[in-house]
C-alpha cells in the first residue's frame, strides 16, 4: 500500500509542477492593480512553495517605503536596486514571485527571469485596474492631475513588453482562485510531459502547431510502404518468399512515423521602466 499511495502524491498536479521547476521560479509581471501579489500568494500556498513580493523585499532592503524611496532618491535610484534585489531573489527557487509594474520593462531583469523563472503576465483591462487602484493612494507614477492618462501611458509603453512573458492569464474580476487554477493549468500544460506541446490560449508566445508536421509525415511513410510492398512481391513472384524481409519492411515503415516539435520564444526588447507597489487589495476582496 505505501508503495502505491507514493506514487499517487508524486502524480498530483501541483507535485508535478514543482518537480518540472527543479530551482526555478513563477515570476507574475503585469501592472499595478493586476493582482500579483494577492493571486501570488494562492498560488504558493496551492504549490507549497514560498511567495516573495519583490516590492518588499526592496523596502526590507533600503529600510523605506517604495514612495519615500522615490521622494528621497529618483526612480533611476529605484531602478537599480529593484534590478539587485530580483536578480538576488531569482536564486533562491523555486518560489513565486512578484514584481513591480516596472520590473519586468528592464532588459536585464527580463534576461535573468527567462534565465531562472517561468514568467506569467496578469493582463488586466484598463477598467478593472482603475477599480483597483484607486483603493490605493501610495503608487509614485500615479499622483498626477489625471491618473487615468497616466494609466494608459504607461500600459501603452509596458503591455508590448509584457507580451513577451512565457505564459498570460486575463486578471479579472472572478474569484482569485479561479486565476490560480487557470495558472496552475498553463504551467502544467507548459512544464509537464503530459502537456508538452500545449500552451494557454491567451499567451502570446505559443508552440507552433504539430498537426501539419505529422500529416507529412505520415503520407510518406504509407508512400515508403506500399513502395516496399510492391518490391517484395515482384521478389516473391521470381524467387521464394522472403518473410524476414517482409518484416523489416513493416518495421521500418512504421518507424518512420515518429515526429516531435520544438517551440522557441520571442527576444526581449526596451520600454522605460515604471514602478509598481503591492497588488493585495485594501478591502481584502477575493476578486483579482
Amino acid at each position: 500500500m505505501a508503495h502505491g499511495v507514493t506514487h499517487g502524491v508524486a502524480k498530483r498536479p501541483d507535485a508535478t509542477i514543482v518537480a518540472a521547476l527543479a530551482q526555478r521560479s513563477i515570476v507574475l509581471v503585469g501592472m499595478m492593480g493586476a493582482g500579483k501579489s494577492s493571486i501570488g500568494r494562492r498560488l504558493a500556498l496551492r504549490l507549497g512553495i514560498p511567495f516573495l513580493d519583490a516590492d518588499t523585499e526592496i523596502e526590507k532592503a533600503h529600510r523605506m517605503t517604495i514612495p519615500d524611496i522615490f521622494e528621497k532618491y529618483d526612480e533611476a535610484y529605484f531602478r537599480s536596486g529593484e534590478a539587485r534585489v530580483i536578480a538576488r531573489l531569482l536564486d533562491t527557487g523555486p518560489q513565486v514571485l512578484a514584481t513591480g509594474g516596472g520590473a519586468f520593462i528592464n532588459a536585464e531583469t527580463r534576461a535573468a527571469v527567462a534565465a531562472k523563472g517561468v514568467s506569467v503576465w496578469l493582463n488586466a483591462e484598463f477598467d478593472v485596474l482603475m477599480k483597483r487602484i484607486r483603493r490605493r493612494h501610495d503608487r509614485p507614477l500615479l499622483k498626477t492631475e489625471d491618473p487615468g492618462a497616466t494609466l494608459a501611458r504607461l500600459m501603452e509603453e509596458r503591455y508590448p513588453v509584457y507580451a513577451l512573458a512565457d505564459l498570460t492569464v486575463l486578471s479579472r474580476e472572478v474569484p482569485h482562485e479561479k486565476i490560480v487554477d487557470e495558472i496552475m493549468e498553463a504551467l502544467a500544460r507548459r512544464l509537464t510531459d503530459s502537456g508538452a506541446g500545449d500552451h494557454a490560449p491567451a499567451a502570446p508566445v505559443s508552440p507552433a502547431p504539430a498537426s501539419s508536421a505529422l500529416t507529412s509525415t505520415d503520407h510518406a511513410s504509407d508512400a515508403d510502404a506500399s513502395d516496399e510492398s510492391a518490391s517484395n512481391e515482384r521478389a516473391a513472384a521470381e524467387h521464394a518468399p522472403d518473410e524476414t524481409a517482409t518484416a523489416e519492411a513493416s518495421t521500418d515503415a512504421t518507424s518512420t512515423e515518429t515526429t516531435s516539435t520544438d517551440t522557441t520564444s520571442a527576444d526581449p526588447i526596451r520600454v522605460d521602466d515604471t514602478p509598481d507597489n503591492d497588488d493585495t487589495p485594501d478591502n481584502g476582496d477575493e476578486t483579482a
